[in-house]
């Protein structure tokens, strides 16, 4: 597991699981994104396809971030959900 910090990371929790990284790079790089929340982290069963779906939110999206042996959710808040869901989906498959 990983630590991450930055202006847009929360300070409460800045561990993220592997397959978060990519995601969190762009979102941190996005004018659009005014802040990053890492929420938690739960095992799973090892060997299944790493997969993100995203959840709108009053104040953004919340995304669950699927690797190979854990899950992820993380809040993003933004106004625009729609460009940045896009934008954190393609940052996400293309790694």
């Amino acid at each position: 597991m990983l630590k991450k910090a930055g202006s847009k990371i929360s300070k409460k929790h800045t561990t993220l699981i592997p397959e978060a990284e990519p995601v969190i790079k762009k979102a941190q790089n996005m004018v659009q994104v005014s802040k990053v929340s890492l929420a938690m982290i739960k095992a799973t069963r090892a060997g299944q396809n790493k997969r993100i779906k995203f959840t709108p939110i009053q104040a953004g999206l919340k995304a669950k971030i699927k690797g190979n042996r854990y899950v992820q959710e993380i809040y993003f808040y933004t106004k625009e959900a729609n460009s940045v869901q896009q934008a954190l989906t393609q940052a996400f498959y293309n790694s």
